[in-house]
């Protein structure tokens, strides 16, 4: 019996220690530990929750520091990227925020263009650049003429080799948007080629303004103004190479334009025919280079004392004159010297 009451005693005791009562024997703190331990054995992790912090949504606070700005007057403030709410703004609301960012930069650079402020203008160009790259990357169909822009103050600085990065730069953005045989890349390209003739890789200036001609004629036709000019510069740019047979397949075409406008009277004019006197003078035909030298000294004369006396009417023709730039005038006088001596020293070895 004795045994029997021991066995149920034992088995009373492991039955309350496995449902956490104390029995017989065990004290109570014990039983208290025991049974902590029971449970946190077998209590679950909670899970976590979806809900979001309502801070996260919260305004900034008004006592945050704000980092001080002190913005140059040629400088803009920042764009806000969040709205009064503290979300952040929609992207087409902060598009059209940075487009007119970069509207107003570019406004504010060809002002400061106009008034000859050359290098403040090219910081602004650069701003409205930099600010249209931000939010439309390197598809923006606006860079290229910002990037014309720049090169444009660079030529006007005489910085040519920088003038020449930014005009093919921007060629070969434009190309990948309207193609190879677009209109739009006729002025890039005609730059690309003055550059060229003024440090002398002529057949550079030959490869760009060999685009530009048939460019011209599409556009506006074989006879045009424009036509005409980018023609000459050809021819120039094949005088300087030396080609005088290709200079006179084009002297040919601008007669042809030049007869047709009865444009005889002409700066245009006159350069055509001393780039006709140095290619016969090449080619050993003294007779017809006479007549071309003679021709272009009356023609010269004439236009002198027209320019010594501005209150005098156009002469006819004269609308071709606004084509060319004064730049250019003082180049092609100054190599029509050094392509006449050329043509000399080629009909003599000859």
């Amino acid at each position: 019996m004795k045994r029997i009451f021991a066995f149920g005693t034992w088995l009373s005791a492991l039955s309350m220690l496995l449902i956490g009562l104390p029995y017989a024997g065990q004290s109570t703190s014990a039983a208290t530990t025991a049974t902590t331990a029971q449970k946190s054995a077998h209590k679950k992790a909670p899970a976590k929750s979806t809900k979001t912090s309502k801070k996260a949504f919260d305004k900034p606070s008004a006592k945050a520091p704000v980092k001080s700005h002190v913005a140059s007057k040629d400088e803009l403030p920042d764009i806000q990227t969040t709205d009064s709410t503290g979300f952040d703004k929609d992207p087409r609301i902060l598009a059209q925020e940075y487009g007119k960012q970069a509207n107003t930069y570019y406004a504010m650079a060809e002002r400061k263009e106009k008034a000859g402020r050359l290098d403040e203008a090219q910081k602004l160009y650069f701003k409205a650049l930099a600010v249209r790259q931000k939010v439309w990357g390197y598809s923006d169909p606006a860079e290229a003429a910002i990037i014309y822009k720049i090169g444009d103050i660079h030529l006007k600085k005489g910085r040519l080799n920088e003038a020449d990065v930014c005009y093919k730069r921007g060629i070969a953005l434009l190309s990948k948007r309207v193609g190879p045989g677009a209109y739009e890349l006729a002025k890039p390209l005609n730059r690309l080629g003055e550059i060229a003739l003024k440090q002398k890789r002529y057949q550079d200036a030959v490869d760009n303004f060999s685009r530009v001609v048939p460019l011209e004629e599409r556009n506006s036709g074989a006879e045009s103004a424009k036509t005409t000019v980018a023609r000459l510069s050809l021819i120039d740019a094949e005088v300087g190479l030396h080609d005088w047979n290709e200079a006179e397949k084009q002297l040919k075409l601008a007669d042809q334009a030049f007869t047709s406008k009865n444009d005889t009277h002409s700066r245009n004019y006159l350069r055509f025919l001393d780039n006709y006197a140095t290619v016969t003078t090449a080619l050993n035909r003294a007779a017809e280079a006479n007549t071309y030298t003679s021709k272009a000294q009356a023609l010269r004369s004439e236009l002198d004392t027209t320019a010594a006396n501005p209150g005098e009417a156009p002469t006819p023709g004269s609308e071709a004159k606004g084509a060319e730039g004064e730049g250019q005038k003082a180049g092609h006088a100054k190599a029509k010297s050094s392509h006449a001596h050329a043509a000399k020293k080629a009909s003599k070895k000859s």
